[in-house]
């Protein structure tokens, strides 16, 4: 079982609606949290810049509003202490592609500077 994580931008004070909705990750137990990745143009267009670390989401963080598959709000701080506990989790997807489907993981999974997993495909 996991939570999905997503981050809204642009939210409207009245109707609470997000003009932008960008998938952050998951969080599953026995794993370390998996990012989701933004690699190529079209991919990011909206975000404004690519995302190939956890570095590189936590620049594009402050700029909304961090939201869990719930619709519960998240502090930028609780996410961070989030993904730090989950850091020596057993398992990290990346890892595991490369093992059980590497076509798939040569495509689509990498790990950033610090390890963190990111995949840029499709998750839930």
């Amino acid at each position: 079982m996991g939570t999905n994580y997503y981050l809204e931008r642009e939210v409207c004070p009245t109707c609470g609606h997000a003009k932008g909705y960008f998938h952050i990750g998951k969080s599953s137990y026995g794993w370390t949290f998996t990012f989701h990745g933004f690699r190529g143009p079209y991919d990011f267009e909206e975000i404004g810049q690519p995302i190939l670390s956890y570095k590189d989401w936590l620049e594009v963080l402050p700029s909304g509003i961090i939201k869990d598959e719930y619709g519960d709000e998240i502090s930028l701080e609780k996410f961070k202490e989030l993904v730090e506990e989950k850091k020596n989790a057993k398992k990290n997807h990346t890892i595991y592609c490369r093992k059980s489907c590497p076509e798939h993981a040569k495509r689509d999974c990498w790990l950033d500077e610090d390890g963190n997993s990111f995949s840029s495909g499709e998750f839930s």
